[in-house]
């Protein structure tokens, strides 16, 4: 099984590479291999490519037979399953691929082809050409769009409560946790921006008791309580009908404050 997405390409020497891999470690559930970053009129992005490479440690990662594979697959998502990769097909069961997993499930998928100790082969060359264009859900998420901050943080706390119930994966629960904890900031901070915070101080409150203790939580918890207090004072100064005008104005004038305070920490 290969997956080839519509806007991406693969190297003539894609498959041709890959498959007699497979065929020659016959333990290994996938055989992968680096990628190209290319813009949306198909030119090859260096800067973009080789920080790519070095964010999934693919740089340091040579040629070779891994297994297990749980650390390069989950921990340092070394393995592009759908995105530069070649899987054995009978590998995993397919159908066990839940649909809450939604747009990780690529990483999904990695799970399943390492979670039991299978081996992956790492062919150190370049094969795929990904396109990353200014629609994606990464560049969108990153961009402090609430809505989709909202859904990637809800599909990765799916995942990551998935495994840390697995047994299997019991070394890297710590790794999980903070992963997880980390999603659930992710989600108060898009509901804040939606201008939700009585529901984002929730998830928010689920990180701090979770000891996940960084400038990003407490920021976005303090404007939670912020303007959860100034919800409320407009709702008990206003009958029913008039605050729920004025509450979505005021919502939009707090999410406009929220994006203006994280651009300037981020800054």
């Amino acid at each position: 099984m290969a997956f080839l997405h519509d806007d991406d390409l693969w190297s003539d020497r894609f498959l041709e590479s890959l498959l007699p891999v497979l065929e020659q470690h016959p333990e290994a559930a996938l055989a992968f291999c680096d990628q190209f970053i290319i813009d949306e009129a198909g030119k090859i992005n260096s800067f973009a490519t080789r920080r790519m490479t070095r964010a999934y440690r693919r740089d340091r990662l040579p040629s070779g037979l891994y297994q297990p594979f749980v650390e390069i697959g989950l921990i340092r998502k070394s393995v592009p399953s759908v995105a530069g990769a070649v899987i054995r097909k009978e590998a995993i069961d397919w159908a066990n691929i839940p649909p809450e997993a939604d747009r990780m499930y690529d990483l999904y998928i990695t799970y399943l082809c390492c979670k039991d100790g299978q081996a992956a082969y790492y062919l150190a060359d370049k094969l795929v050409y990904r396109r990353e264009h200014q629609n994606t859900d990464t560049f969108l998420s990153g961009r402090r769009n609430g809505l989709a901050k909202i859904s990637k943080a809800k599909v990765e706390i799916f995942c990551y409560q998935r495994f840390l119930q697995d047994s299997n994966l019991r070394p890297f629960r710590p790794h999980f946790k903070k992963l997880l904890l980390h999603a659930q900031t992710t989600l108060g901070i898009g509901l804040l921006l939606e201008g939700r915070p009585f529901e984002a101080r929730v998830h928010l409150f689920q990180s701090f008791r979770g000891r996940f203790f960084s400038m990003r939580t407490l920021v976005a918890l303090l404007l939670s309580l912020l303007c959860s207090l100034m919800l409320m004072e407009r709702s008990h100064e206003d009958d029913s009908d008039h605050f729920m005008s004025l509450n979505r104005v005021e919502s939009a004038r707090i999410s406009q404050s929220i994006q203006d305070t994280f651009n300037h920490i981020a800054h």
